[in-house]
């Protein structure tokens, strides 16, 4: 159930990520995926699942799959602090953040389908 949503979300994103003029709620779709992710892993290891969108650290324990979801999701998060700042919705370094996220939603689904 938890990855079907994850997935959901990830498309959420995909639907407005390409349009400028979408910027902030693209970012916002975005931190949803990260958090309906992160909380997936956590459900998957018993660990707490974070209130908010936020790095999450895994401990050295868990396995290799889930923790490469909880690194697309740090490094999906780390990357869209910069994505929507005012000054950037519609130029170049907007565009190629976003050509990132989108590639590392990629993975970031292909790793959910592997729970």
């Amino acid at each position: 159930m938890q990855s079907a949503l994850c997935k959901k979300r990830i498309q959420q994103v995909r639907e407005i990520a390409r349009d400028p003029e979408l910027a902030y709620p693209a970012r916002t779709r975005l931190h949803r995926a990260i958090l309906a992710c992160t909380r997936l892993v956590a459900s998957e290891t018993g660990l707490p699942e974070p209130l908010f969108p936020g790095r999450y650290e895994l401990p050295e324990v868990v396995p290799d799959h889930l923790r490469r979801v909880c690194e697309i999701t740090n490094h999906l998060l780390d990357r869209s602090r910069s994505l929507s700042q005012p000054s950037e919705p519609l130029d170049d370094r907007w565009f190629e953040g976003w050509s990132e996220v989108l590639g590392y939603l990629d993975d970031l689904e292909r790793s959910v389908s592997a729970i």
